[in-house]
């Protein structure tokens, strides 16, 4: 089970925010550097388009694969506050990226998580 949250808050309560939430982590100081690359396919239909992010922890060994992450478009008709997406990972192969384009996913943005 995961939960995303987002928003924003004051830069003041940045403090209070960092001790809850390190009240809510495991007490493990491990040092995070992942590339992440966002790919979106454009459908032929007028449905909205998928979203696929491939990401590879640059902190493990050489023989360490890629993660791809499929992000599903929100549930309707969910009486609900939040919104519900199916999502699916998966570890694949190292000619992840070529094969993306292959399948028509076209590359949007790329970051570096790091901390």
């Amino acid at each position: 089970f995961e939960c995303s949250l987002q928003g924003s808050i004051h830069e003041s309560n940045v403090p209070l925010l960092l001790t809850r939430l390190r009240g809510l982590c495991i007490n493990n100081e491990t040092k995070v550097q992942t590339r992440e690359i966002t790919y979106k396919n454009i459908p032929y239909t007028s449905h909205t388009p998928s979203e696929v992010r491939a990401k590879y922890d640059l902190t493990a060994p050489p023989n360490n694969k890629w993660r791809l992450r499929y992000i599903g478009t929100p549930l309707l008709g969910e009486k609900t506050l939040a919104t519900i997406r199916n999502i699916v990972d998966i570890e694949v192969s190292d000619n992840t990226l070529p094969f993306m384009e292959y399948m028509g996913y076209r590359y949007e943005f790329e970051y570096l998580l790091q901390g």
